[in-house]
């Protein structure tokens, strides 16, 4: 929500223009620190790297709040310019900020980030894609099987463990 953490500025980025963003060192306090790193947009983003990308919301209440409908309609052109052949996936713990870009682009893949597996009816009623859920809640089969008989693929983050992996893979979770 502010550039205070990540860089040497600070302030909400909702009150800041691109230009005002991009002023700043994003390499500040690290090594790279002075050598030009900046903030990009997500179209830069996009240009720059060549393999899937989950493109992760934060909404948070500690800044004036954003425009949810101006960032899904920013979102939405990010991707729509978008050439590489990949998987690209909007993922956010806020439904209405899925449900925003959703608004503007029904075609766009969309994940309802969760730490319950209850939440799949919650995602599926809202015409999502997947649920995006932490690992360590699934704890077996039936779990992936019930959230994919809403029609949602279950993706999974934060699993380091091979083991824990080759469990979930062997599972049916689709990412």
């Amino acid at each position: 929500a502010s550039v205070d953490r990540t860089t040497d500025g600070s302030g909400c980025v909702a009150e800041m223009n691109v230009a005002d963003l991009q002023s700043l060192d994003a390499g500040f306090g690290t090594a790279m620190e002075g050598t030009g790193v900046i903030i990009p947009t997500l179209a830069q983003v996009l240009d720059a790297v060549d393999i899937d990308i989950n493109i992760e919301v934060k909404i948070h209440d500690s800044c004036p709040m954003i425009d949810i409908d101006q960032m899904a309609r920013d979102i939405a052109s990010a991707i729509a310019t978008d050439t590489k052949e990949r998987r690209i996936v909007v993922s956010s713990f806020d439904a209405e900020m899925l449900s925003a870009v959703q608004n503007v682009d029904p075609s766009i893949y969309l994940g309802l980030l969760t730490i319950n597996v209850d939440d799949a009816d919650v995602a599926a009623a809202a015409g999502f894609s997947s649920l995006n859920i932490i690992s360590l809640v699934l704890s077996d089969v039936e779990d992936v099987r019930r959230i994919q008989d809403t029609g949602l693929d279950v993706i999974v983050w934060t699993e380091n463990d091979p083991d824990n992996m080759a469990d979930l893979m062997t599972w049916g979770v689709d990412l």
